[in-house]
């Protein structure tokens, strides 16, 4: 069996936080960069050269933009997907448990009586790993 891989979905958190500020700032920046004018540089060719850096920083940083927020929804629905299934497995260990046999006073429970033995965390692991034990 493989050492398995653990997820920081604190981490993953802070990440899409961290992309949504960069998003922001860009977004930002551009606004800033579109109330400027280009043709207020100078003379014609650095006007132009303005214009031309103002058009390819526009595309550039709104394919970033769009792949930031791509990004970000997609580690957003990665962490939810995440907290879920640990949702669910823990779920599993709290409702799956056999309760305690239970007894009359004055009878006792035979050890061929009919309870199922006591599942340990491990075995509910190895059961959900598909590890079949006898």
């Amino acid at each position: 069996m493989g050492d398995g891989y653990q997820i920081d979905l604190g981490a993953m958190d802070q990440l899409v936080t961290t992309l949504k500020a960069a998003a922001q700032t860009i977004t930002d920046a551009n606004t800033a960069l579109q109330n400027a004018s280009a043709d207020q540089l100078g003379n014609d060719a650095l006007n132009g050269a303005g214009r031309d850096f103002k058009d390819r920083w526009d595309y550039g940083t709104g394919q970033i933009s769009d792949l930031t927020g791509k990004m970000t929804g997609a580690l957003s629905a990665t962490v939810q997907a995440y907290q879920d299934v640990e949702t669910e497995i823990a779920k599993s260990f709290t409702s799956q448990q056999p309760s305690a046999p239970s007894t009359t006073p004055g009878t006792s429970q035979s050890a061929a009586g009919s309870a199922p033995p006591a599942q340990t965390a491990g075995s509910w692991i190895s059961a959900l790993n598909g590890d079949r034990a006898s």
